[in-house]
C-alpha cells in the first residue's frame, strides 16, 4: 500500500493501491482529480523526512509519502521569460524544469501573452501547460484574443482539440471593434478542419 499523507495534518489524502511499478510523476498525476493541485505544486518527502522523491524514482514497496503543496515561485521577469520562450521553441525539457519550479504558467507579458499564446502549434507544449493549469480562458490579450482564438486564426487543429477538451470557451469573443469568435477566425482564414472542430464541439 502507498498511503501519501498531508504534511500539514498528517491525515490521510489518498490511498494507492496499484502503485508497484509507477513512478512518482504517476503518482501525482493519480492524485491531482483528489486533491486539485497539478502535479508540478506536489512534492513527495520520505516519512523520516530524510528526502524528497524525485518524480523519476519507482515504488516497489509499502511506502508512506509526506506531501507538501508548493505555492508558485514571486514572479521573476528573467525566468518568466525563459518559461515563454521555452513554450515558442517547443522546448519540453526546459519547459518541464520551470513547471517544477514551480512557476505560473499563467504569467502573461507586456501585451497579455501567456505562455499558451506563446505555444504557437507545439500540442505537447499545450498539453503540458494544461496539465500544469494553465487556465485558456483566463488568458487574453489586450484585444481578447484566448489561445484558442490564435490556433482557429492559424489552422492549429490538435491545438484546437486539446484547448476544448480543457474547456476552452469557444464562443468567447474578441474585445476590438470585431468581437470575432474562433469560429469567426477559422471561416475567414479558410481554415476548413478547424470549422468543423468547432461545429461539432457545438
Amino acid at each position: 500500500m502507498c498511503s501519501v499523507h498531508s504534511a500539514v495534518s498528517g491525515e490521510i489524502l489518498a490511498v494507492v493501491d496499484d502503485y508497484e511499478g509507477k513512478t512518482a510523476k504517476e503518482v501525482k498525476r493519480f492524485l491531482v482529480p483528489q486533491i486539485g493541485v497539478s502535479r508540478f505544486r506536489q512534492k513527495f518527502w520520505s516519512e523520516d523526512w530524510s528526502h524528497e522523491i524525485q518524480d523519476d524514482f519507482v515504488f516497489a514497496e509499502q511506502i508512506k509519502i509526506q506531501l507538501v503543496l508548493s505555492e508558485f515561485w514571486p514572479p521573476d521577469l528573467k525566468e518568466d521569460r525563459r518559461m515563454l520562450a521555452a513554450s515558442r521553441n517547443n522546448d519540453l525539457g526546459v519547459l518541464e524544469k520551470l513547471l517544477q519550479q514551480p512557476r505560473d504558467p499563467n504569467f502573461s507579458d507586456a501585451q497579455g501573452q501567456t505562455a499558451l499564446h506563446h505555444a504557437r502549434g507545439h500540442v505537447d507544449v499545450f498539453r503540458l501547460l494544461i496539465e500544469a493549469k494553465a487556465d485558456s480562458n483566463k488568458t487574453r490579450t489586450r484585444d481578447g484574443i484566448t489561445p484558442l482564438h490564435f490556433a482557429a486564426k492559424t489552422g492549429y487543429v490538435e491545438v484546437g482539440r486539446v484547448l476544448l477538451e480543457a474547456g476552452a470557451d469557444m464562443n468567447a469573443a474578441t474585445t476590438d471593434a470585431f468581437g470575432a469568435t474562433p469560429l469567426f477566425l477559422a471561416a475567414q482564414n479558410g481554415h476548413v478542419e478547424v470549422v468543423c472542430l468547432l461545429i461539432e464541439a457545438g
